[in-house]
């Protein structure tokens, strides 16, 4: 009776695994959308960010028509304050945010998923990507 068990217990993990598996990958961002104009990254945006060590950080980021940015991150990224500033540039159709702040420079992609626009910020450095919906200005 308990080899019977363990087996329809084993199966039923499998199927459960299999449908979420499934269901993620299926709610995946659509490609990202080209680059057109800077206005398209103007505004407000909120969302997860990751780090390196796996601790996710509610981020949010404003950036303004003349390309300057400003991110705010529930708790300090290394230690150093939760406020950060920079520039934001559109060059040969992607975007590019800058800062004096080691880790936080990187590329942002626009993708526009279920009627709204979503960026997704990578570091150059590769320990720090948010995905940011947008929330107007």
């Amino acid at each position: 009776m308990k080899h019977f068990v363990t087996r329809h217990l084993y199966w039923l993990f499998l199927g459960t695994l299999l449908v979420l598996t499934l269901v993620f990958a299926c709610s995946t961002l659509p490609p990202a959308i080209e680059a057109q104009d800077f206005k398209s990254v103007v505004g407000k945006w909120e969302g997860w960010a990751v780090i390196a060590d796996g601790n996710k950080i509610f981020t949010k980021l404003t950036v303004l028509p003349d390309g300057n940015w400003q991110m705010i991150l529930s708790r300090s990224y290394y230690n150093s304050g939760s406020t950060f500033y920079g520039t934001a540039m559109l060059s040969e159709g992607k975007f590019r945010f800058d800062t004096t702040f080691p880790g936080l420079s990187g590329n942002v992609t626009l993708h526009f998923w279920e009627n709204t626009n979503w960026i997704i910020y990578f570091s150059d450095d590769g320990r720090f990507k948010a995905d940011l919906k947008h929330v107007f200005f």
